[in-house]
């Protein structure tokens, strides 16, 4: 999973690097907003973690003929809570890959879009214990899964370069965790998303 996301960012640097040189269009945008995950799966030990925090960086290129822009999009969530005796966390990261098709109307700064493809997810959960007669409880699980994204939105481009707008994505992916004990229970690692985001055109 980070060997592939190191991969993919050096080959977005690159492009970037084209896009300089003209004939090439992108976007590199920042998206804050939060993750709505199953809440079945992610009541753990009678807790739920299936409404997180999410930060996330949205790119796509592509050359000026192209009907379609690739999309590379990695974005994370995670949310904390502390029961007696332990802090557990639960979170997620995503990395999207596929394709953009981002509608550009002459005279208008209004940019739509919508996009889909691959979904390559990590889920995690942990436990750090906050007393000291638990100190053997701190453990955490950690489990990757692939499966499929979708997602829409549009930005108003100002100044010809900056975008802000409204992102809205659905992605699924199925993940096998394991309990203290070893015990395996699956959850989906994906879910329902909504964010603001702003950023930079080209």
């Amino acid at each position: 999973m980070k060997r592939l996301t190191w991969v993919l960012m050096a080959l977005s640097t690159v492009w970037a690097g084209q896009a300089i040189a003209g004939g090439v269009v992108g976007n590199v945008n920042l998206l804050l907003g939060s993750k709505h995950l199953d809440s079945t799966d992610w009541r753990i030990k009678g807790v739920n973690y299936d409404q997180q925090s999410e930060v996330g960086v949205l790119f796509d290129i592509a050359d000026d003929s192209w009907p379609v822009s690739l999309a590379v999009d990695l974005v994370g969530s995670a949310v904390k809570k502390s029961p007696p005796s332990y802090d557990g966390t639960g979170s997620t990261v995503e990395l999207d890959v596929g394709v953009r098709k981002i509608f550009n109307f002459p005279g208008s700064l209004l940019h739509p879009y919508v996009g889909g493809g691959l979904a390559f997810v990590t889920a995690r959960y942990e436990e750090k214990v906050s007393s000291y007669y638990y100190a053997s409880g701190n453990w955490h699980t950690q489990e990757s899964g692939n499966g499929l994204w979708l997602n829409g939105g549009v930005y108003w481009s100002f100044w010809k370069h900056f975008n802000v707008g409204l992102d809205v994505r659905y992605s699924k992916a199925n993940v096998t965790l394991y309990d203290y004990y070893g015990k395996a229970f699956k959850v989906d690692a994906g879910g329902k998303q909504a964010g603001l985001l702003m950023g930079y055109r080209w």
